[in-house]
This record gives structure tokens, C-alpha cells and sequence, in this order.
């Protein structure tokens, strides 16, 4: 156990697991959606602690604070709603109660764009740290520790290879790499961790596979 695991983060807020954690909760989910791609509406549903004591805790303001991009310690966390209507961003928050299907501080995320929205459920984990478990409804596991690429593609033969290979070009190393099918829609999408930041002006060359419907580069957690 490391001395960060023990004496927990330094934050704005009363608890790491409802504060800290939400905060970088919001932040990774919005890193994965990405953080310059335009959205109409975040929608924050807090499921089971995240829920029951989520006011008390600051948990709303947590996890809007991490869409909004701030760090654990910044001191907009306080006023993340009125920043929010400042930015003209809009945001809906639901406490949704007991969800036994779903960990003890939960979250989905859903950021909605015109007809389509994508979503992302984490938890938090104790002493600040989390876990995003899955996007778009594919099961993934998350920490934060890692760059990483996430591709959307067809499920066809080939798709691992090709993306192998241009991030091997970059001079990365892969540390490790998980896919999920999705049978009903013939789709996959595949989680590659990375030792270093995937450079965004090569994705082009990832979508040079027609195959490749999205790919997306998420920096880690740098405080982590």
C-alpha cells in the first residue's frame, strides 16, 4: 500500500471517496468523451451512497467540477453550479437511489449531442481513486493510471493488428490491451493502455482502417 492509498489526496471537500473520487470521476469521463468535443446537455445520475448521502458530501458539485475539468484541490469546486451557468453549460442532475446492480459510489455520466449521447458509469474507490467500468455499454476497467486509446470499430478480423501496429510506429509501448464484442450490432471496442500519450495527429491513421468507426486518445490522471 502507498503512502496515497493511506493518508488520501489533498482536496476541496469533507470525504475522498465522495469528493476526490467524484471529482475524478467527472474529469476521466469527460477525458474519455473528450474534452473539445461539443455537447448540449451532461446528465449526472448518482446511484446507492453516491445517492443517499451524496448532498451532504458535495458529490454533485464533485462530479460536475470534474466535467468542468477541475483538480481535486481547486477551490471552483465550491461554486461548480453558478461556473456551470456561466459557461452556458447544461447540466441535470438525478439521485437515483439504491441500484443493487451497481457499486456503492456510483455514477453514469451521459453527455448528450443533438440525437446522440454517450455515456460512462465509474466508481469511486476509497482514498480518491476510481474505477470507470463501462462505456457506451461495454464493460471496461479504468483506473486513470494509464494513457489510453480507445477504439470503436466493426468486429472484424484485422482491427487489433492495425491499431498494434500505428501505435507501435509511435514509438509506444502497449501495456495491455482488452476488447469487447458486441454481438447484437456487430461492433467491438478495444482498450489499449499505453506506457505514453497517443499522439492526436496520428489518428488519422488509425481511421485509415474503414473498419474503424472512432478512436479516442484519454490522458491519464496526471495527479494520480
Amino acid at each position: 500500500m502507498g503512502i496515497f492509498e493511506i493518508i488520501g489526496p489533498i482536496m476541496i471537500g469533507p470525504s475522498s471517496s465522495h469528493t476526490a473520487g467524484a471529482v475524478r470521476i467527472g474529469k476521466y469521463a469527460r477525458r474519455i468523451y473528450g474534452v473539445e468535443r461539443p455537447f448540449d446537455l451532461v446528465e449526472i445520475d448518482l446511484f446507492n451512497s453516491f445517492s443517499e448521502s451524496g448532498k451532504g458530501h458535495g458529490t454533485d458539485l464533485a462530479l460536475l467540477s470534474g466535467i468542468l475539468c477541475f483538480n481535486v484541490d481547486d477551490e471552483r469546486i465550491l461554486k461548480a453550479f453558478d461556473i456551470a451557468h456561466e459557461m452556458g453549460i447544461n447540466y441535470k442532475i438525478n439521485f437515483k437511489g439504491i441500484d443493487e446492480d451497481f457499486p456503492e459510489n456510483t455514477a453514469k455520466i451521459t453527455f448528450y449531442n443533438g440525437e446522440t449521447s454517450f455515456y460512462i458509469f465509474g466508481e469511486s474507490i476509497g482514498g480518491g481513486l476510481i474505477h470507470i467500468f463501462n462505456v457506451n455499454g461495454y464493460r471496461v476497467s479504468l483506473f486513470g493510471r494509464h494513457p489510453v486509446l480507445i477504439v470503436v470499430a466493426k468486429d472484424v478480423r484485422g482491427i487489433v493488428a492495425h491499431v498494434s501496429k500505428v501505435i507501435l510506429d509511435a514509438g509506444i509501448n502497449i501495456a495491455k490491451a482488452e476488447i469487447e464484442r458486441d454481438s447484437s450490432i456487430g461492433e467491438s471496442l478495444s482498450v489499449f493502455k499505453l506506457d505514453a500519450d497517443f499522439p492526436k495527429d496520428m489518428i488519422p491513421l488509425i481511421l485509415e482502417n474503414k473498419n474503424i468507426k472512432e478512436a479516442i486518445t484519454v490522458e491519464r490522471l496526471e495527479e494520480l
